[in-house]
Protein backbone atom coordinates (compact mmCIF):
# COMPACT_ATOMS: atom_id res chain seq x y z
CA UNK A 1 0.00 0.00 0.00
CA UNK A 2 2.72 2.28 0.67
CA UNK A 3 4.34 1.40 -2.76
CA UNK A 4 1.26 2.23 -4.19
CA UNK A 5 1.11 5.81 -2.65
CA UNK A 6 4.58 7.08 -2.85
CA UNK A 7 4.39 5.55 -6.56
CA UNK A 8 0.89 7.93 -7.34
CA UNK A 9 2.49 10.88 -5.41
CA UNK A 10 6.62 11.33 -5.44
CA UNK A 11 6.14 14.95 -4.53
CA UNK A 12 5.30 13.93 -0.88
CA UNK A 13 6.78 12.67 2.04
CA UNK A 14 5.80 9.25 3.74
CA UNK A 15 5.77 8.23 7.75
CA UNK A 16 4.33 5.10 9.31
CA UNK A 17 4.33 4.78 12.63
CA UNK A 18 2.91 3.40 15.83
CA UNK A 19 4.90 5.21 19.28
CA UNK A 20 2.26 4.34 21.30
CA UNK A 21 0.66 0.90 22.46
CA UNK A 22 -2.47 0.64 21.20
CA UNK A 23 -4.56 -0.25 18.30
CA UNK A 24 -3.71 2.83 16.00
CA UNK A 25 -1.15 3.53 13.67
CA UNK A 26 -0.26 7.20 12.23
CA UNK A 27 0.76 7.86 8.43
CA UNK A 28 2.23 11.05 8.34
CA UNK A 29 2.08 13.33 4.75
CA UNK A 30 4.67 15.49 3.91
CA UNK A 31 4.72 18.02 1.19
CA UNK A 32 7.04 20.49 0.03
CA UNK A 33 5.29 23.46 0.89
CA UNK A 34 2.94 22.73 3.91
CA UNK A 35 3.33 21.16 7.78
CA UNK A 36 2.87 17.39 7.77
CA UNK A 37 -0.68 16.24 8.00
CA UNK A 38 -1.21 13.26 9.81
CA UNK A 39 -4.18 10.37 9.66
CA UNK A 40 -4.53 8.10 12.52
CA UNK A 41 -6.41 4.29 11.74
CA UNK A 42 -6.55 0.65 12.88
CA UNK A 43 -4.40 -0.29 9.78
CA UNK A 44 -1.77 1.85 7.15
CA UNK A 45 -3.82 0.87 4.73
CA UNK A 46 -7.04 2.45 6.38
CA UNK A 47 -5.07 5.65 7.14
CA UNK A 48 -3.86 5.45 3.02
CA UNK A 49 -7.16 5.09 1.65
CA UNK A 50 -8.76 7.56 4.17
CA UNK A 51 -6.03 10.27 2.19
CA UNK A 52 -6.51 9.00 -0.49
CA UNK A 53 -9.61 7.05 -1.49
CA UNK A 54 -8.97 6.61 -5.26
CA UNK A 55 -6.31 4.24 -4.24
CA UNK A 56 -9.00 2.13 -3.29
CA UNK A 57 -10.40 1.41 -7.01
CA UNK A 58 -6.96 -0.43 -8.06
CA UNK A 59 -6.46 -3.03 -5.46
CA UNK A 60 -10.19 -4.47 -5.70
CA UNK A 61 -9.86 -7.52 -7.30
CA UNK A 62 -11.60 -7.92 -10.52
CA UNK A 63 -14.90 -9.74 -10.66
CA UNK A 64 -15.28 -13.03 -12.66
CA UNK A 65 -18.66 -11.72 -13.72
CA UNK A 66 -17.00 -8.62 -15.48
Amino acid sequence: MIDKLRTAYPHLGVAVYAYKPGPFVVLELHAPDSDPVQIHGKTVEECVLSAFPELAEESKPESIFD
